[in-house]
């Protein structure tokens, strides 16, 4: 039905560093259309570079939680696939993307962190009768919503015994809820 690529592009070089992108729902592919919706990202880095975690949200809501390969000097590619078609109401709208992979470039750590992603939209082919999407939620809402903020990460961490308390507003007639939770070992726990 359509691809659609935001942020195209992204070189990843500082620790503080959020590429960001703009996404506006494909044309010729109407929301109503969608049977499914395919999350891409790919990556390529060549030098020396650790592993190096990292997230991507779209209009505030996280999509992804990743660590990135450690690279040969000669450079390696690889790619994340994921099925976002239960994420469908967000990509309704035109919305902003961030990725952020936070990274160092020195003289002893010169690999560059090049990222793209994708959005694939699927429809049904022509005389399926498959129906279109049915589980899609009417409202994707982030428990907070990082798309303005400097530091994603650091206003992520726990900073008390206690940790976070995030208060979301969701609709009063709410029949039933999911929640996504992504956790990633850092430091000592790396190798949980």
């Amino acid at each position: 039905c359509a691809q659609v690529k935001a942020p195209v592009g992204a070189k990843l070089t500082d620790w503080g560093q959020i590429a960001r992108g703009h996404y506006e729902p494909p044309e010729g592919c109407p929301s109503g259309s969608w049977q499914q919706i395919v999350f891409e990202l790919s990556g390529a880095v060549a030098g020396v570079q650790f592993d190096r975690f990292g997230a991507v949200w779209f209009r505030g809501v996280e999509i992804l939680r990743t660590t990135t390969p450690e690279p040969s000097p000669k450079g390696i590619v690889w790619k994340v696939v994921k099925d976002l078609t239960e994420y469908a109401s967000l990509f309704e709208e035109p919305g902003d993307v961030a990725v952020v992979i936070p990274s160092v470039i020195t003289s002893t750590y010169t690999g560059v962190l090049n990222i793209n992603i994708t959005l694939s939209f699927f429809g049904a082919k022509d005389g399926s009768s498959t129906p279109e999407i049915t589980t899609k939620p009417p409202q994707v809402l982030p428990l907070r919503n990082m798309s303005e903020v400097a530091s994603p990460f650091a206003n992520l961490a726990v900073a008390s015994a206690v940790g976070q308390v995030n208060m979301v507003k969701i609709p009063g007639n709410i029949m039933e809820a999911h929640l996504d939770l992504y956790a990633s070992g850092h430091a000592c726990e790396e190798f949980w």
